[in-house]
């Protein structure tokens, strides 16, 4: 039996990974219990929300992988990642000069990690899925990112030679980038208009195009060609969205990973959209012939056949709160993220603006109800009870079960972002995506 199969989103789920985040105590010298008493609030409650997922998934007959943050390798309180004049975050002037950023090599049973170096308050790996796919038969780690190094230690002891590290082995600007992924950089440095990004993300690339073309003297500089000269060395795993035998490739953000793919894996198709996100927060293939979409899908012909069933979630953390809350929301953070009860705690809010701002994302448009996370065609893990989306999905068969995620509005993640699908049982089948697409284009 493979340790590793998986081919799909809706096919009967076997074994699984779900994140981790650090423990409460990890807080307990935090001075300002202000601050304290939010982390440890949330640190609780979240690992209780991903132990009733991780019970419901084994009542079922899932096999749970769940790692704790010190099996992983972080440390265990939150000084161990300060400076020695007890700063958090980045710092320039910090008094140990002499760490080294951390290096990983194939052959390390263990995973060391710097105790002070650009990142001092790593992100917990809370979501393994943003970079990490189970690929058929193989994990593929999408990106060198520091705070999945981690896992790949750890994978590559369960999970041995099905994991596949070409990317992070061979992190040598593999990967371009679009005109729509420079668009922010431009318009922080002053180049183009502070309001580009706002329009439809093949606009933004023709405008960025044309710009490129009017601009030879800006373009052609040295200081410029450093700073903009959009080569990477990996992607976010959710960019790809396995159907069988199809994969819709989010092509927004690089310009190169379908040609990195077919290489790699080629007994799939490759199905090419401009998504401009995660596809797991636009849409989620439910099972064969139903999808569920979200308004950020600009482009749905393109991923969606006429003759599937689209279930539309749209309801955002507008929708959810109560008018005050909202209003407190876009006061505290410009709507980035959301600790109920705490709209007005400033001191809080300064610290996760401050050094925790590469926690939590942008979640004023996220849609949670479409992060779910399928056991089988007939049955679904969501964060919360949705009665227009219930109906829909008893039409067509499939029975929700509500796991509730209570801070999915500070994480900016629902159950499909925390969790990595390594084992379903099946093989890779033909559910006619993109013949009947590219059916269409013909």
């Amino acid at each position: 039996m493979n340790k590793v199969n998986s081919w799909s989103e809706f096919q009967p789920l076997e074994e699984i990974v779900i994140g981790s985040t650090y423990p409460p105590e990890f807080y307990n010298d935090v001075k300002n219990s202000q601050i304290r008493d939010c982390l440890q609030r949330i640190a609780i409650e979240t690992e209780e929300d991903l132990q009733n997922l991780k019970s419901t998934l084994e009542y079922i007959g899932v096999v749970c992988q769940k790692p704790t943050t010190v099996e992983l390798g972080f440390k265990n309180n939150i000084l161990e990642y300060c400076s020695e004049l007890g700063e958090a975050g980045f710092h320039e002037n910090l008094l140990d000069t002499s760490a080294q950023p951390y290096s990983y090599e194939k052959n390390d049973d263990v995973i060391h990690l710097y105790e002070k170096g650009r990142n001092l308050l790593p992100v917990p790996p809370l979501n393994p899925r943003d970079d990490i796919i189970t690929v058929g038969n193989d994990i593929l780690f999408t990106s060198n990112e520091w705070n999945f190094r981690p896992w790949m230690s750890w994978f590559k002891k369960l999970y041995g030679d099905q994991v596949n590290l070409d990317i992070v082995e061979n992190y040598d600007n593999h990967f371009e980038t679009t005109n729509f992924e420079k668009c922010l950089s431009l318009q922080r440095a002053g180049y183009i208009p502070n309001d580009i990004d706002e329009r439809p993300i093949r606009e933004v690339n023709q405008y960025i195009d044309k710009w490129y073309q009017d601009n030879p003297d800006i373009v052609n500089t040295d200081k410029f060609q450093t700073v903009f000269s959009g080569k990477v060395g990996g992607f976010c795993a959710p960019q790809l969205t396995r159907v069988g035998k199809d994969c819709i490739v989010d092509v927004s953000e690089r310009v190169n990973i379908v040609n990195w793919m077919e290489e790699k894996y080629p007994n799939f198709n490759y199905i090419s959209s401009d998504i401009g996100g995660h596809n797991d927060s636009c849409f989620a293939m439910l099972k064969p012939g139903v999808v569920m979409s979200t308004f950020h899908v600009t482009y749905s012909d393109e991923i969606i056949p006429k003759s599937w069933i689209e279930i539309c979630a749209n309801d955002t953390v507008e929708d959810l709160a109560t008018p005050e809350e909202w209003r407190q929301i876009k006061y505290q953070n410009h709507s980035k993220w959301w600790l109920p009860g705490e709209e007005k705690n400033k001191h809080f809010q300064e610290f996760v603006d401050t050094y925790l701002n590469h926690w939590v994302g942008e979640m004023e448009e996220t849609v949670f109800d479409v992060n779910v996370l399928m056991v089988n065609e007939e049955t679904m893990i969501c964060n919360n009870y949705n009665k227009a989306l219930f109906k829909q999905f008893k039409e067509v068969g499939i029975e929700p079960i509500v796991v509730p995620n209570r801070h999915r509005f500070f994480w900016d993640a629902g159950w499909h972002c925390v969790t990595l699908d390594v084992r379903r049982s099946g093989s890779q089948e033909d559910y006619g995506l993109s013949k009947e697409l590219f059916a269409k284009k013909a």
